[in-house]
């Protein structure tokens, strides 16, 4: 640095210092930040697909691409291993490198997203766009398989969904298979009688067929069964496999016996000794007394599947068949006034009204019949609440209301408030609570009653929840039964902060009692 400049610097910082040194400021946020990514992205878009200063030629189709190694190294694991993993293709004097079993309409779009990042999908067509989801799999561009997944996602439909759920298997691409069978659950009417049904892989038509939720009559998916099979014999005679795994996942005992004798078994696709197998237990069933079981499903039911909505509602037909109802001090059967269980009213109940009841005894209980069979993992239970009183019950399940299979069991439990019952996926028509016991007399009242499938993860011991969240809440329905405090709960309202020696915490004398936390319903815990 020269005289001249240094003098300069330190008349600056002299006058900074005498300035109040608005330099020692802090820079305003983001002064200091710099990005101009956006104008990054068009300079390396300049580069796509262009023969200035590229060194290496991709031939796809007979239709030649340009690129760069760097780029598509960066961009790409499996690039970096073809081109710079010591194959044939990473010597460098290579120029040209042919790339089989590929589309070049699909190649052309990923190259132009691996210079910009950028595709905009809605142009494509659908083939296009499962050549291009092939290749994002195949190259490991796990954000663009989500993104092209959530795009395929939204535009399935009747006409193109079996060949994406085709891919999605093919890729396993669990997201997007799923969407895709939901789908065909709920269409599945139409789908079957599709040429695109009978375009399916052996292996994605079994996986639809075995699904419980592919709820449709059975005789009805053993034609689309038969029709598959009569086309892709027809078609694919030199790949043809054994059909047994997928004759296999039609459910024989779902028939009646009439399409038994007089339609499947001149198929001559089951084994005689299956169909008669089937006909025993249809036989079986149809002829034995009322049934209750633990989990024992001889006839594999299918069901509906509704994700996360509530069953038993009227606006799914859910009414309830067994218990009565208390309204104005007189106790009315289930048809004369409306349907407190299932009217979703879960503030104003009391002695008077808003509850359906039975007699602890032997022979009463509550029912409730859905709409339609439906796949369910999840009942909720509103309780009489309104003082401390606690119950014992069983919940039991039905599709044909003779063979009953139990669920729930907490005849050995003291229950209150909400019951959040969580089990094993089940179909069901029917579902009877049957209360065992009440603290307080020989009643088991029941406010309120949901019923649904949930996605969500939860673990079960036995027939019991095991949470991994906390239940000892005033929003999961616990009280404190023993303990003094001068608010009621303080113990659990979930306020760590506002507590002194006057309140805000839960007290008993050393020596005599102790603190009880009631919940409300057993849970298995290991932490506290």
């Amino acid at each position: 640095m020269s005289t001249w400049q240094q003098h300069v610097l330190l008349n600056w910082r002299t006058n900074d210092r005498n300035n109040g040194s608005k330099s020692e400021e802090t820079p305003r946020e983001g002064l200091g930040e710099i990005n101009h990514t956006s104008e990054l992205t068009i300079d390396f878009g300049k580069l796509y697909n262009q023969s200035d200063y590229s060194d290496i030629e991709l031939i796809i189709e007979s239709e030649h691409f340009y690129a760069h190694r760097t780029i598509l190294a960066a961009r790409s694991e499996y690039f970096r291993a073809l081109l710079y993993g010591g194959l044939r293709e990473s010597q460098h004097d290579n120029h040209t490198i042919e790339i089989k079993e590929c589309k070049a309409a699909a190649f052309k779009i990923l190259l132009r997203y691996i210079y910009t990042g950028q595709i905009n999908l809605g142009k494509e067509t659908e083939d296009t766009l499962l050549d291009l989801l092939g290749l994002v799999h195949q190259y490991g561009f796990e954000q663009l398989e989500n993104s092209l997944s959530m795009y395929i996602q939204s535009i399935l439909s009747l006409n193109n969904v079996c060949i994406i759920y085709d891919t999605a298997c093919l890729y396993e691409l669990n997201n997007l298979r799923e969407h895709c069978a939901l789908f065909i659950d709920s269409h599945g009417s139409e789908i079957i009688t599709t040429n695109e049904f009978l375009a399916l892989s052996p292996e994605a038509l079994s996986s639809v067929i075995s699904r419980d939720s592919f709820f449709y009559p059975e005789i009805d998916i053993f034609y689309a069964i038969k029709n598959w099979h009569d086309y892709y014999y027809l078609s694919q005679k030199d790949q043809w496999k054994p059909f047994d795994s997928i004759v296999s996942k039609v459910r024989l005992t779902l028939m009646s016996m009439i399409e038994l004798l007089k339609i499947v078994r001149y198929s001559n696709l089951f084994d005689l000794n299956h169909i008669l197998d089937a006909i025993d237990i249809i036989h079986a069933e149809s002829n034995s007394a009322v049934t209750v079981n633990n989990r024992t499903n001889y006839k594999n039911y299918r069901g509906r599947l509704r994700l996360n909505e509530n069953l038993a509602t009227k606006a799914y037909d859910a009414e309830v068949i067994e218990g009565e109802r208390y309204f104005l001090n007189y106790f009315l059967s289930c048809g004369e006034v409306q349907q407190y269980l299932l009217d979703g009213e879960v503030i104003n109940y009391d002695l008077d009204r808003g509850y359906t009841r039975h007699l602890i005894d032997d022979v009463h209980h509550i029912c409730v019949k859905l709409g339609e069979p439906s796949i369910i993992n999840h009942i909720k239970l509103l309780l009489w609440d309104k003082d401390t009183r606690t119950y014992s019950y069983y919940v039991e399940v039905s599709v044909d209301n003779r063979n009953w299979t139990r669920i729930i069991d907490y005849r050995l439990y003291l229950c209150r408030s909400w019951q959040k019952l969580y089990f094993t996926p089940i179909v069901a028509s029917f579902i009877r609570v049957v209360g065992t016991h009440n603290s307080v007399n020989k009643v088991f009242h029941l406010v309120s009653m949901e019923v649904y499938y949930k996605r969500k993860s939860f673990a079960i011991v036995g027939d019991i929840h095991a949470p991994i969240e906390n239940i000892a809440t005033i929003e999961n329905s616990a009280i404190v039964s023993e303990g003094v405090s001068r608010v009621r709960n303080a113990l659990i309202n979930g306020d760590y902060q506002s507590y002194d020696w006057d309140t805000g915490y839960t007290c008993h004398q050393i020596g005599s009692d102790g603190i009880v936390i009631q919940l409300s319903q057993p849970y298995v815990v290991s932490s506290m």
